[in-house]
């Protein structure tokens, strides 16, 4: 049972980082995006 639940909280923590990783990429990308819509 505990095997399971330390699965599963791994599990969550790798998918938390790939959506961080996705999300500082984003960011990176409208960063260089912006500036030149608004000037």
């Amino acid at each position: 049972m505990q095997n399971m639940y330390f699965i599963i909280v791994v599990a969550n923590v790798a998918i938390n980082l790939r959506k961080n990783r996705i999300r500082c990429l984003i960011n990176e990308y409208f960063i260089m995006i912006v500036p030149d819509i608004n000037g």
